[in-house]
């Protein structure tokens, strides 16, 4: 277990939420922290553990407690700094909005990126394998300007093992290689962020609103195939999620039974005698033959690299050159099972314009 949290500020004392109790920060243990961040409803809302949960995990889980709790802290602070940014520009004085007041109070006049950086170096002083952690803990660094420190925790981040029930959309390598190139970049270091951005664009293609930055260092470095085909992907839509707020659960997540695939609806017949269905937002064509098939089956077709489910563009395109060289027979390749956006495409396309009947 790590040491008490030592704190820079005089103010050591950190008022909770709505009440005159106050808690040392410099001496409480872990579960006194969880206790005033839960009975703080901003905190609260924010992802501060509760403490009977973590009481019941046991010392186990005491770093992805603290991982947690500290997200909570660094959530508040993205939001102090909107509203803060907000105030500014609307030229309002600090008590506006009404709640501006109260997440200070709850701060006890403590930067909340402090508060949070402090808790995520007890998270890596209790689990130094812990690359969540170090994540986050870069992340709270960055934004305090500590560039050195931040370069360090995201160079760890990428040698060790996310944890094995974080998220898959956190990308949590990638984005440690991202900030790292963002950071060298700026610091002037392009060979280096260039090997940066390049291991990130290998783990993760679109960094969504952010991906603009890569095809423009690219770009100013004069690689221009490599710059056009980022400008590309930033015309392709791509959702972004921070790593930082993307955390394992505290509670590991519970293995259900696989359910029971679901039986399909036809919906229409087509002129070859297919059944067509809907399925996740695609229709499929299954011929007499194959029919019926459950959701399981055509799911498992799908991820069968050799499976017999093909565009019905495709399947045109095969079945007019098939025409051509082999008469009316069928080419021995073509798809079992056809899938399209609309029914529509299931049909034979009718010629249209001058001199043809419709």
């Amino acid at each position: 277990m790590a040491e008490p949290i030592e704190t820079q500020s005089p103010l050591a004392t950190v008022p909770l939420g709505h009440t005159a109790r106050p808690i040392d920060f410099t001496g409480a243990t872990l579960g006194a922290l969880m206790r005033h961040a839960f009975g703080d409803r901003y905190l609260h809302g924010f992802g501060a553990p509760d403490p009977v949960v973590v009481d019941r995990l046991g010392p186990a889980a005491s770093a992805l407690a603290t991982l947690h709790l500290a997200a909570a802290y660094h959530r508040l602070a993205v939001v102090c700094d909107v509203v803060a940014d907000y105030r500014d520009l609307a030229g309002q004085p600090e008590n506006v909005p009404v709640y501006a007041a109260a997440l200070s109070e709850c701060l006890g006049g403590m930067a909340p990126y402090y508060i949070a950086k402090t808790l995520y170096q007890r998270a890596v002083s209790d689990a130094p394998s812990f690359a969540e952690a170090h994540f986050g803990l870069a992340r709270a660094a960055m934004a305090a300007g500590e560039e050195a420190t931040a370069l360090m925790h995201f160079g760890r981040v990428v040698d060790l093992p996310a944890h094995p029930d974080g998220p898959a959309h956190a990308h949590l390598h990638a984005n440690a290689y991202w900030y790292q190139a963002n950071l060298l970049e700026d610091l002037g270091n392009d060979a280096k962020a260039l090997e940066c951005y390049r291991n990130a664009l290998a783990k993760l293609g679109n960094f969504g609103v952010h991906h603009l930055r890569v095809a423009k260092f690219f770009r100013r470095l004069g690689l221009g195939q490599e710059a056009a085909e980022n400008f590309q992907r930033c015309m392709e839509y791509s959702h972004r999620y921070f790593a930082e707020f993307s955390l394992p659960p505290l509670t590991p997540p519970v293995k259900c039974a696989p359910c029971e695939p679901a039986s399909l609806d036809p919906i229409y017949t087509t002129s070859l005698d297919e059944t067509v269905v809907f399925w996740q937002g695609r229709y499929f064509a299954i011929p007499r033959h194959q029919w019926p098939l459950d959701t399981r089956q055509i799911q498992q077709l799908g991820q069968d690299p050799g499976a017999a489910i093909k565009p019905t563009r495709i399947y045109r395109f095969w079945s007019s050159v098939a025409g051509r060289w082999f008469g009316q027979s069928r080419a021995r390749s073509e798809p079992e099972i056809r899938v399209a956006d609309s029914i529509a495409e299931f049909e034979p396309m009718k010629p249209h314009g001058p001199g043809t009947k419709s």
